[in-house]
């Protein structure tokens, strides 16, 4: 071989290492099905909230795991009771503590347009329900897509992924621990 060709060589393996590491490093090429990447723990916007994203069948779920507000309503502590959905038609939510609400539900994966659709999100504070769609953004990031009818009429928020760890003897409920991503 000649020089050139011996570089040209070494720089076409040197670029098929670097696209094997990304993949590798990619748990959305990598974990298995792009489907599936959108399970677990994300915080919300606002920071004050953790849903844990769930696959039921071809669907994804999302239940409320942790909320800064838990044991607290308008700032004042409720006696002990766990917060309840606020507002809302349903007796059944109305009952129902936050911190064990499936606020998403019926979210397919789309493969063709890489995202989750067609399922719906559930807002604690107004009692209403909202058509959403989900996409990643990155593996630690994802812009959730809330809307009436058609996607024009709604709003978007960005969740961060996050690791929960259970609590030491005494200690806080949970403990938050953000990704560089979030």
């Amino acid at each position: 071989m000649e020089y050139g060709q011996l570089w040209l060589y070494g720089l076409a393996c040197g670029l098929w290492l670097i696209g094997v590491g990304i993949a590798a490093a990619n748990p959305i090429v990598a974990g298995g099905s792009a489907a599936s990447s959108i399970q677990g723990d994300w915080l919300v916007a606002n920071r004050d909230a953790v849903i844990h994203i769930y696959r039921v069948g071809d669907e994804f779920e999302g239940r409320i795991v942790w909320q800064s507000h838990g044991r607290i309503e308008n700032g004042h502590v409720r006696n002990g009771k766990a917060v309840t959905a606020r507002s809302t038609s349903g007796a059944t939510r109305r009952s129902q503590p936050t911190n064990e609400l499936r606020l998403l539900w019926g979210l397919r994966y789309d493969a063709s347009d890489r995202r989750w659709a067609g399922g719906y999100i559930y807002d604690a504070d107004n009692g209403n329900t909202y058509h959403c769609r989900i996409r990643l953004i990155n593996p630690d990031q994802l812009k959730l897509r809330g809307y009436i009818g058609f996607s024009l009429f709604g709003g978007t928020t960005l969740w961060s992924r996050v690791a929960m760890t259970t609590p030491m003897h005494g200690g806080l409920p949970y403990v938050v621990m953000h990704f560089a991503g979030g």
